[in-house]
């Protein structure tokens, strides 16, 4: 399997193993060895009776057989008989009895060449003859050594899987291991039998066995052939298809678990389907009895609906397995398998035997508010309602529900039983003396979910959980299981009325540690609360006693030479306006606009309105006067200073200079009784009092309202007290350590909170306030210069413009001005490369990254990188948003309100002082957004006076994860994850692709046209500039980047679904608050996609014309294969879904319905069904026929692996790795313009070629028919190397010319001399050092496959190899083909790659290069590459490699070997 070849180092003895694990990666499909017999007599089933396997059989079939993976879905019962050792042959008699009573252990399943597989039964006197039970003795063992042997047969039996196209594909071992002691086991595909029927087999076995003869049956029981008819009928009732419609109403995908990874715990972004199938591992834990009463007495108190019942200790595990689930993957709903025995279909089938199962999804609906109990009855209602539905298939769900056949319904499932196959044998009888009392039981398996729970409901609830490794690690899945546990104890406590949020998952120790991590500084909290407690709840009074401190200190500048005014200044202008404001009828909790440009008038006026005790509104004049309006009168304002007239016209960003606006007002949109205050209506009023009259203090009390875009396409009003301004300000204060000397520069539009927080806290801690210019916004340089003029020393920049500020000085090789010691960026996500450039830029200066929503007044996290002291910035990694600021705290949250464990994304919520009041009018808006906090201790603190209300918290609507080093890392906004085309798609997980695969690249993705019918998905790229380039200000941010290149990544690491339509930009358009204008993007040119066919002249299909009759039948084909009724003529059948296996099926189909073989190399060529119909059908004679000599239209074994431009192409030979795996990262690293072809005999059956030569002799014919001149280099890896070899001497022989002939890491025919003696003891111990303890599985997994493979070959020495070829068959026959191959000397140089993590190769080795010396007659080039055998193919180790090759690939003459015969 493809997964054991990836990556595994050497074995130490021989490269045998690797050989075999990469020839068997290369085929996808295929069986096991055959068993040894089968026999049965005739109960009523005549000899070759076919029944249809149900939908959950095939699916069992195609998960191990069909995709080359015989150890998935076998079934090992291994019986320990600790006071018995039968007669083989009475065992023997016992097992052809019962093979005789039941058909189905005397069936064949057929399904190679057929459009659905069959049971075919079998004669029962030809199967019994056939069975045989293989005996071992292992008397002379001690007990330990007896156990390690069984667990070795058990590994090496798994191994061999299954040959089901035989009759009796099942096989017993008896092993004898005392007098009186044995093990019996009992080897069977699960297509065959489920659970209970391997309890009905075993009792029935025995019985026969002690009795002499199979007892008559005390019931009527139906049969199999009964029972999967009606399983076919189940999908054409319309109340399945209803049931399952509402059952499954608004799913859209499953729950995925993301794999936590690397240092900072984060979830990893994995390409899609990269996961691969490994060999899965275990996870036991048993439950106290104690907890098992507990569980089923609270099931059996919920109060269920309908007469459904009590509650069942199945609904429980469901019910904390979908919590698990939910929590994990961040949904508020979870969907995953659940199997149902499926005996309810029919009556008498209680003790049918056959595979009766069905997993069928189920889904949970689990909002925080949803009750314990009330979940449990859902439960328990859906699970009797299912019952009539239960043996619905997969794809008709899909079908029923509208999803794309590709989309699976559950990637976990929840196997219960009420007791384990132990449990019920040792039940047998019910007496003390019963003979099964003296017997164990155990059931190994294997599936193919990459995460499945199975629960054995014994007095002790036995819980496992399977796990594939390469999908999530063991760490991980122990921690999880911890959490079910965890749920367990707490579902079988919790009151009827509990919440589930309230439903605790984590351990308190995780719990409190999560807590803290969202809880700021101890230190800076404890700061913060001295001095909220000490100072007066007012920012009008705390910034006049700062004023009475220093009055003289500069408080507040023009740049880039305006005025500059005192502290005392700007305290006096403010009264002035103050006073008249209350003239004008202003009082306390009034809300007062703020219409002015950016000018000391505005800062001017956010104190006078302060003094009053009102609440100021920020309003850019330049708005559209609409929405002036709606703000106004939304707000309930009465009363503002400046006006929508009150500005000037030179665009968004205006200087201080009156004039008209540029919206040209209409006064008709102003409410009607707003009275407006020009700014120095204070200087006019010589007889009022010199200061206003200062209202009581109240921290409550509104102190601005910002707007904010809506959900309904109108702004809604932020209402922020007083008591939050005043934390915010201090807590900035400490965060940026601002002082009185310092020169912060304020940048945002004064209609943005973060202008606040540019003014404020600045003005608290006595320094000066400088106004942005309009002139710094556009142009990255002249900024510098400004900067540098007035001596700037605080610089709080939107990330968007911090971008471009680091380009520029990137190209120019500026830095900051020494003025310079804090720079603080947010609004959006900071690119990690730009971030490590940046330090190299200004290495000494203290960078913050900022984040906080308008809600949570202005910034409340920080993240501090450490730029100052030099840490090193990790620029492959994503920039995180740090931990709470002073006045904050954060919970990362699971849909239902609970708290998200460490690593896994969940909702970011915001509490603390923060919190800002809600919105203004919107009651239901604000209930939505804040809620409670439930985690706040009694006494709130941090600036919480008696009189506030309680701790609330806020939705931000952005997800995040707690990383590792206790920040939060920040995943994107929730609304960046859409629907196209029925999938779900994260935006950010596209960019995240591209970005790691391109760190000097910036991506922005979205659905263009979006709700229309041509909605596409559109990623814009613009590079980044590398520090020390050379160029000017004006190219900044024009780095176009390669397109091409980037399609090689989209193609490669993201599915069909998720591939988006690259534009590249020179820089990202902005509005005028900074933010990308997606309106001003451009839109996608249109490009075709398809493959053109090689016919004359190469000419393109004609998709306007009508589909032919040929093309519809082969429409409907792939439409019901993939599930997807509404798939077009032109449609791919890959991008549409499509896969391996349902290629394999769909080929299947072909053969049987239309009588045309038809490789996969053809498939993957023209997917369509108009492309494939016309590569189906005969010539037409009018010059468009195929051009191949045999009327092929198209390749049988040639795939596209990277179809490149004019090079000459490189073929890699034989042995591709599943989806040409070991090809498609060299492929990548020898660049888009390197065409990269792969050449493999694709499926397996008798008509397969085996034999070097002849092997060879169709791929040359390929070569010639499809590139009949060129140069031609060549590639292979391990075994394939002999099939190259022999290859490039019938390319010779052709008059070819032959370029680059690579092998990798291959042993040649003159053999591999290998280091002996102390030196082979060295190499071990140092392989040892190297991988610790998992060497040693490495060197019991080599002995392993080394068995495996010496019984594949001896079979095919006793059978002659006929019949249908499974994937070990053919790797056998391929060895011994290579054993019989003698190669000729080849007169052009080879270019052998060795593995550099290999100690075993000799010096004579070495020189002998491999041992392919002998035959190189033009010489030989030993390149030593690092990685192990196969690693050496795969990421970061084959840029190496690929150098190497394009190096010998683009010489003039490829002949000129650097190195020729030597090493």
């Amino acid at each position: 399997m493809s997964d054991l070849s990836q990556a595994q180092p050497q074995a130490p003895s021989s490269a045998q193993p690797d050989v075999r694990a990469a020839t068997q990666a290369s085929f996808e499909t295929g069986t096991a060895p055959p068993a040894e017999g089968s026999g049965e007599r005739n109960h009523g089933h005549s000899s070759g009776q076919e029944i249809a396997l149900t939908p959950m059989q095939q699916g069992l079939l195609y998960e191990s057989a069909a995709a080359g993976r015989p150890w998935v879905n076998l079934e090992q019962i291994v019986v320990h008989l600790d006071a018995e050792a039968p007669d083989p042959r009475a065992l023997r008699r016992a097992w052809q009895q019962v093979c005789a009573r039941h058909p189905v252990l005397r069936s064949a399943v057929l399904w190679q060449g057929r459009p659905l597989p069959v049971l075919q039964v079998a004669d029962v006197d030809a199967a019994t003859d056939q069975i045989r039970v293989e005996t071992q003795d292992w008397q002379g063992l001690e007990a330990e050594d007896q156990a390690a042997r069984l667990e070795q047969f058990l590994s090496e039996d798994r191994n061999r899987g299954c040959a089901l196209e035989q009759a009796v594909s099942w096989r017993v071992m008896l092993a004898r291991l005392g007098a009186n002691r044995s093990v019996m086991v009992w080897t069977i595909h699960h297509v065959l039998v489920d659970g209970r029927s391997m309890a009905v087999v075993l009792e029935d076995v025995f019985a026969a066995l002690i009795g002499g003869e199979l007892p008559a049956a005390t019931a009527p029981v139906t049969g199999f052939e009964a029972f999967s008819p009606a399983v076919a009928q189940v999908s054409e009732q319309p109340t399945s298809q209803a049931f399952f419609r509402a059952h499954l109403d608004g799913f859209e995908t499953p729950n995925q678990i993301a794999r936590l990874t690397g240092s900072d715990d984060r979830p990893a972004v994995a390409a899609p389907d990269a996961a691969g199938h490994g060999r899965k591992q275990i996870l036991r834990r048993q439950l106290p009895s104690e907890l098992r009463r507990a569980l089923v007495q609270r099931a059996g108190g919920v109060a269920t609906e309908n007469d459904a019942g009590p509650a069942t200790l199945a609904n429980m595990i469901h019910a904390a397995w979908g919590l698990l689930v939910a929590r994990w993957s961040g949904r508020e709903s979870a969907v995953f398998g659940v199997t149902r025995s499926g005996r309810y279909l029919l009556e008498g089938c209680g003790r049918t035997v056959g595979c009766l199962i069905n997993t069928v999804p189920l889904h949970l609906h689990l909002s925080g508010a949803t009750t314990v109990d009330g979940l449990l009855s859902a439960l328990r209602r859906d699970a009797v309602a299912l019952r009539p539905h239960e043996q619905a298939s997969l794809a008709d769900m899909r079908r029923w529900c509208g999803l794309p056949g590709s989309v699976p319904l559950f990637d976990t499932m929840v196997m219960f039983e009420r007791d384990s196959l132990n449990a019920r044998m040792r039940s047998l009888g019910g007496k003390d003396d019963s003979p099964w009392t003296q017997r164990r039981v155990e059931l190994r398996e294997e599936g193919a979910m990459p995460l499945t729970l199975a629960v054995y409901g014994d007095e002790q609830p036995l819980l496992m959980l399977e796990y594939d490794p390469e999908v999530l690690p063991a760490s991980q899945v122990a921690h999880m299981l911890d959490h079910l546990c965890q749920l367990l104890q707490s579902l079988a406590t919790a009151p009827a009325d509990m919440a589930l949020r309230d439903l605790e998952m984590l351990p308190e120790a995780e719990a409190t540690q999560l807590l803290q991590q969202g809880r700021p500084d101890p230190a800076l909290a404890q700061v913060l609360a001295r001095e909220m407690a000490a100072a007066p709840p007012c920012m009008a009074t705390r910034l006049e006693a700062t004023a009475a401190r220093m009055p003289e200190a500069p408080a507040l500048q023009m740049a880039p030479d305006g005025a500059v005014l005192s502290h005392a200044d700007l305290q006096a202008r403010a009264d002035r306006l103050a006073v008249v404001l209350q003239a004008r009828g202003a009082t306390a909790g009034d809300i007062i606009a703020i219409c002015l440009p950016r000018s000391p008038e505005f800062i001017i006026a956010m104190l006078a309105v302060l003094k009053v005790g009102a609440a100021f509104l920020p309003v850019d004049p330049t708005y559209p006067a609409a929405v002036i309006a709606h703000m106004l009168q939304d707000s309930g304002t009465r009363l503002g200073i400046g006006g929508p007239d009150y500005g000037t016209v030179s665009g968004p960003d205006i200087g201080s200079d009156k004039g008209k606006s540029a919206h040209g007002h209409d006064a008709a949109l102003t409410p009607e009784g707003v009275v407006w205050v020009a700014p120095d209506a204070g200087s006019e009023l010589s007889e009022q009092p010199d200061r206003p009259l200062r209202p009581a203090p109240d921290p409550g009390r509104l102190a601005y309202v910002i707007y904010t875009s809506g959900s309904t396409g109108k702004p809604k009003g932020v209402r922020v007290p007083m008591r939050a301004l005043l934390a915010h300000a201090s807590a900035i204060t400490a965060a940026f350590e601002l002082q009185s000397n310092d020169r912060m520069l304020q940048f945002a539009s004064l209609s943005f909170d973060v202008a606040i927080e540019e003014v404020l806290p600045s003005l608290l801690a006595g320094a000066c306030v400088v106004l942005r210019a309009p002139d710094m916004i556009g142009a990255p340089g002249l900024f510098l210069d400004r900067v540098a003029a007035l001596e700037l020393t605080v610089l709080n920049l939107p990330t968007a413009f911090w971008h471009v500020l680091c380009d520029v000085m990137v190209d120019s090789g500026r830095s900051l001005p020494p003025s310079v010691r804090l720079v603080i960026v947010g609004g959006e996500q900071v690119n990690p490369q730009s971030l490590a450039r940046w330090q190299q830029l200004v290495p000494g200066v203290r960078w913050l990254n900022g984040y906080g929503p308008t809600e949570t007044t202005i910034t409340c996290t920080l993240h501090d990188p450490g730029l100052d002291q030099g840490r090193p910035v990790k620029a492959h990694e994503d920039v995180p948003i740090g931990r709470p600021t002073a006045h904050a705290r954060a919970y990362v949250l699971a849909a239902d309100g609970s708290l998200a464990p460490a690593g896994v994304a969940g909702d970011l919520w915001i509490g603390g002082p923060a919190v800002s009041d809600g919105y203004i009018g919107r009651p239901e808006d604000t209930a939505k957004a804040f809620r409670p906090d439930p985690f706040a201790p009694q006494n709130t603190g941090g600036g919480h006076h008696t009189s506030c209300p309680a701790a609330r918290i806020y939705r931000t609507g952005d997800r995040a994860a707690w990383r590792g080093d206790g920040t939060l890392a920040f995943l994107g906004r929730r609304d960046r994850q859409v629907k196209l085309r029925g999938f779900r798609i994260d935006l950010r997980h596209v960019e995240q692709v591209l970005e790691r695969a391109y760190p000097q690249l910036q991506a922005l993705v979205a659905v263009h046209g979006k709700d229309s019918p041509a909605a596409q998905l559109c990623c814009w790229v613009r590079g980044l500039r590398e520090a020390g380039e050379a160029g000017t200000e004006e190219r900044a941010g024009d780095t176009r980047p390669d397109l091409a290149a980037l399609q090689q990544v989209v193609q490669r690491d993201l599915p069909a679904h998720m591939r988006p339509a690259l534009v590249p930009v020179a820089a990202f358009p902005r509005t005028a608050g900074g933010k990308i204008d997606m309106a001003a993007l451009p839109a996608p040119t249109q490009a075709s996609s398809g493959l053109r066919l090689r016919r004359n002249g190469g000419a393109a299909l004609d998709t306007s014309a009508p589909p032919s009759p040929l093309a519809q039948q082969l429409m409907a084909m792939m439409a019901d294969l993939l599930g997807q009724p509404d798939l077009g003529v032109d449609d791919s059948f890959y991008d549409r879904g499509g896969h391996s296996l349902l290629a394999m099926r769909l080929i299947g189909r072909i053969e049987a319905e239309l009588g045309q073989r038809l490789s996969l190399a053809a498939l993957h060529l023209t997917p369509s069904p108009r492309a494939l119909a016309d590569a189906l059908s005969p010539g037409d004679g009018d010059g468009d026929s195929p051009e191949t000599p045999e009327g092929h239209t198209l390749p049988d074994h040639l795939v596209i692996i990277q179809d490149g431009g004019a090079r000459a192409p490189l073929f890699g030979v034989h042995v591709l790795g599943r989806n040409e795996e070991f090809y498609r990262p060299l492929a990548a690293a020898l660049g888009p313009d390197q065409p990269v072809y792969g050449l493999s005999i694709g499926l397996l059956d008798s008509r397969t070629p085996t034999g070097v030569r002849a092997t060879a002799k169709l791929y040359l014919e390929e070569i010639q028919t499809h590139y009949p001149s060129g140069v031609v280099h060549l590639a292979a890896v391990s075994l394939g190397s002999y099939f190259a070899f022999e290859l490039a001497r019938q390319l010779l022989a052709a008059g070819r010319d032959l370029g680059l002939v690579a092998l990798f890491d291959a042993e040649g025919p003159a053999g591999r001399s290998r280091v002996q003696g102390r030196a082979r003891l060295g190499a071990h111990l140092g392989l040892l050092r190297r991988m610790g303890p998992a060497y040693l599985g490495h060197v019991a997994r080599h002995r392993i496959e080394t068995l495996r493979n010496s019984f594949e070959r001896r079979r095919l020495e006793w059978t002659g190899g006929g019949g249908a070829l499974s994937i070990e068959a053919l790797i056998a026959a391929n060895q011994q083909s290579v054993e019989r191959y003698t190669p000729e000397p080849l007169a052009t140089p080879l270019t052998v790659f060795r593995a550099g993590d290999d100690l075993f190769d000799s010096p004579e080795g070495l020189r002998q290069g491999l041992g392919w010396a002998p035959v190189a007659a033009a010489g030989f080039e030993l390149i030593e590459v690092p990685g192990s055998h196969l690693s050496i193919l795969q990421e970061p180790n084959v840029q190496d490699m690929a150098r190497h090759m394009a190096r010998i690939m683009q010489r003039p003459d490829p002949h000129e070997s650097g190195i020729k015969g030597q090493a």
